[in-house]
């Protein structure tokens, strides 16, 4: 036998010596083998004009500790949509074996990418760039939102969804260059010729009424009940429009329908109603829209996100505010 060979035979025998001992100790030799890995489903599960819900469903979720998801949202035409990334996370399970991830901002008939991680344990389970596409407003000379009156698809001097239109002071029909109280139509020393503490005057007249004056009857400017029926009846988001524009899309949850309301300025955030503030004559009753981009609020992980701030608001009726009309 060659010295080799008497090597290699040493060799042969002292493994067969350590399988025996091991088998005889009872120790498994597929105790290294790894855990088998997660199923982890992400899907977008609801996507309109505005907004996005991305969910990952994972088998066994409910038992395991310390789950996270992260999406990465993204366009590739950064002028259209606003941004160029969207980064949103979430640890939160829902409905045993799921977590969703949601927001509200996105621009309206535009393509987006996303991908997405599950982290579970140190173990990251990563999908490809996947793609979903958005809605448009709902067009039309006036959208039935299914309430009491229907609702301009655009606002008085408008033609387009993102142009915030012709401003006027409350209860005057024609703009102009600079509006003051010493300028506005109905002052007088000491206080309003009309709309008043005496008259009762507390909603528009028609002849008042811009909208009115520039469509013709039956168009009209809402009252604070229809811009609260509006508000009550309707999912709204902090939305982007082209061109820069940001502002809110109300989608009527009863027939599914998008309006939009672009943000006039930082300066100007008034809708105005055709509803006088009764306990103070001086003021209109109006909806307050907030024109800025960088609103945000801060989420668990850290990430930060637009979030709407609109709210019922009362101005002065002398100062410059949007209109949007109504009709039956």
């Amino acid at each position: 036998m060659h010295g080799g060979e008497y090597i290699l035979l040493i060799m042969l025998q002292k493994k067969q010596l350590l399988l025996s001992f091991l088998l005889l100790a009872g120790v498994s030799l597929s105790c290294t083998r790894e855990e088998p890995k997660l199923k982890v489903n992400v899907q977008v599960e609801d996507v309109g004009c505005c907004h996005v819900r991305i969910s990952a469903t994972v088998d066994n979720l409910s038992k395991l500790e310390q789950p996270f998801f992260y999406v990465v949202i993204y366009s590739e035409n950064i002028k259209s949509t606003g941004f160029s990334e969207l980064k949103l996370s979430t640890n939160k399970v829902v409905e045993g074996n799921k977590m969703i991830i949601e927001t509200e901002i996105l621009s309206p008939n535009q393509n987006y990418y996303y991908t997405s991680r599950f982290i579970q344990n140190g173990v990251n389970y990563d999908t490809e760039k996947r793609h979903f596409a958005t809605g448009d407003f709902t067009h039309g000379e006036l959208i039935d939102m299914g309430l009491s009156v229907r609702w301009a698809s655009y606002n008085l001097g408008s033609s387009s969804f993102g142009d915030v239109g012709t401003l006027y002071a409350w209860g005057e029909t024609e703009p102009k260059e600079s509006y003051t109280n010493d300028n506005y139509k109905w002052t007088i020393p000491g206080g309003y010729s009309k709309y008043n503490e005496t008259d009762g005057l507390t909603v528009l007249l028609p002849e008042d009424d811009a909208a009115t004056a520039v469509l013709g009857a039956p168009w009209r400017m809402p009252t604070f009940e229809e811009i609260n029926e509006l508000r009550e009846n309707c999912n709204w988001s902090w939305a982007y429009y082209f061109g820069g524009v940001w502002g809110f899309a109300a989608t009527s949850r009863i027939t599914g329908n998008t309006i939009y309301f672009p943000a006039p300025s930082l300066e100007i955030k008034t809708y105005w109603t055709a509803s006088l503030l009764s306990a103070s004559p001086n003021m209109s009753k109006s909806l307050g829209v907030v024109s800025s981009s960088l609103i945000y609020h801060k989420d668990e992980a850290g990430y930060y996100h637009g979030r709407p701030d609109l709210g019922y608001d009362r101005e002065y009726r002398y100062l410059r505010g949007a209109i949007r009309p109504v009709a039956p």
